[in-house]
């Protein structure tokens, strides 16, 4: 849109689509993605140029997973207990915990850094772009993350996956609307006999922020040991982090986590039901972030809904940046 500084006032209307231009840009999803425009658009550089969002629509069978911006979603951690600086018997689950956050507590400012340090403690941090996900497209996301295997089987890693199953012929539950159930499950399978003995004092586990793991049904789990079929519940262990909330999980050889069933592809939002667009042709510029500045604010969102659709009440105007584009790009 802009506004010319003669008496009558032009508009241009744009609809953008987050699959409008998937053909040219690869990466495009839901909330974050550009359009190619079939014609360039070009103002006139001595007009006042504005913009400002008339209206929005965007499906709600996903959540929106929000973690402050440059703090991990997710801290993978291996910890060689030879390197020790207690004396508690670590064979038992509960003290190994117990040092393990103790240790932490006292050492702050070194704990989490390149192994070895004298804890050792090797960690690996991942993050995740906070956009809305289904537990589809949140599992593939976090499959990227180097820590985790990428393979069906591979020995002595962890591997995170999104485990289906059709719900049973005599369930109540009507088939039609709800196909299969869902949920995460991250394994932790025995490593291969000659790096047994170097890996015996090894301890695998994760730190995943809460908002994270809640949305994930893993803030209450099943640990399930995959040799002897023996299984618990638990509730992990919380964890602050630079001011952030985290869970912990150690997950031993040959043992599996199963987190809550997921009844539909949703992930519930969990932070403020708050929908902001970003875009990139607003000034000022701001250098830090990929998609610029804020053009319009949506709160109390609900969730109630298959399908948002929003006419602003009034129109914020923005100031452009340019005056002649091609492209835009948007975030939600």
């Amino acid at each position: 849109m802009y506004k010319g500084m003669d008496k009558e006032d032009k508009e241009v209307v744009i609809t953008l689509l987050s699959n409008g231009s998937s053909n040219l840009f690869k990466d495009n999803s839901l909330t974050l993605f550009s359009n190619k425009l079939h014609t360039p658009i070009i103002l006139n550089p001595l007009n006042y140029n504005y913009i400002a969002l008339h209206e929005i629509g965007i499906s709600l069978n996903s959540g929106n997973i929000k973690i402050p911006y440059e703090k991990p979603a997710i801290i993978y951690f291996e910890w060689d207990t030879t390197f020790r600086y207690h004396l508690e018997d670590l064979s038992n689950y509960e003290i190994k915990k117990q040092v393990f956050k103790n240790t932490y507590e006292q050492n702050k400012n070194h704990f989490f850094i390149n192994h070895p340090n004298k804890f050792g403690i090797y960690s690996n941090k991942g993050f995740i772009e906070n956009q809305i996900y289904t537990p589809n497209t949140i599992a593939e996301e976090l499959k990227k993350l180097e820590f985790f295997s990428r393979e069906n089987f591979f020995q002595g890693k962890l591997e995170f996956s999104l485990f289906k199953e059709y719900l049973n012929e005599k369930s109540s539950i009507d088939r039609n609307t709800i196909p299969w159930w869902q949920r995460f499950e991250i394994k932790h399978y025995k490593s291969n006999s000659q790096n047994s003995l170097a890996d015996q004092n090894k301890v695998l586990g994760l730190l995943i922020h809460k908002r994270l793991a809640e949305a994930l049904k893993l803030d209450t789990y099943v640990k399930e040991h995959l040799i002897n079929h023996s299984s618990h519940f638990e509730i992990p262990d919380s964890f602050v982090i630079d001011s952030e909330p985290y869970f912990l999980y150690f997950i031993d050889e040959n043992e599996i986590i199963r987190g809550t069933i997921f009844l539909d592809n949703k992930i519930e939002s969990n932070e403020n039901n708050v929908i902001n667009i970003d875009c990139n042709i607003v000034d000022p510029y701001i250098s830090n972030t990929k998609f610029c500045n804020t053009i319009a604010t949506f709160n109390n969102v609900s969730s109630k809904q298959d399908f948002l659709q929003y006419f602003p009440n009034y129109r914020t105007f923005n100031v452009l940046r340019w005056h002649k584009f091609d492209s835009n790009n948007f975030k939600l």
